[in-house]
């Protein structure tokens, strides 16, 4: 009877402590799905936020996209401006050493003028002292 009562002590004693593990297990499974939903709700914020960052990368990459293109634009109507004014620049060098044979040209006629009108000056002088 003693022994049957130990045993009964016993198992009495191992039924509080299974019962103790299960409330604490409870607990514990309780907090840890407490955890997971709290992980669970800021890996969903995380991602909302990685998102958000990827949308605005992506912007700018389309505006860095469209100021690469206006300054290949600028550039090339840059390039187009610079080919006119070089054409410009020729067309009034060509004028201007036209113009200098010109002028180069209107002093040796007015040289040749010159030297006409002072030899007829002379030949009128001659035939006035002949008559």
């Amino acid at each position: 009877a003693c022994e049957a009562e130990g045993l009964k002590e016993g198992a009495e004693k191992m039924l509080a402590e299974i019962a103790q593990m299960k409330v604490q297990m409870s607990k514990d499974t309780e907090q840890s799905e407490a955890k997971s939903l709290l992980l669970s709700t800021e890996l969903g914020d995380l991602k909302a936020v990685v998102s958000e960052k990827n949308t605005e990368l992506q912007q700018a990459k389309e505006q860095r996209r469209e100021s690469e293109a206006e300054a290949c634009k600028a550039l090339s109507d840059l390039e187009v401006s610079r080919k006119e004014m070089q054409v410009k620049f020729d067309v009034a060098q060509d004028a201007s050493a036209d113009l200098l044979r010109i002028r180069a040209a209107l002093e040796e006629s007015e040289t040749a003028l010159k030297s006409k009108g002072e030899k007829a000056h002379e030949a009128a002088c001659e035939a006035e002292g002949l008559k």
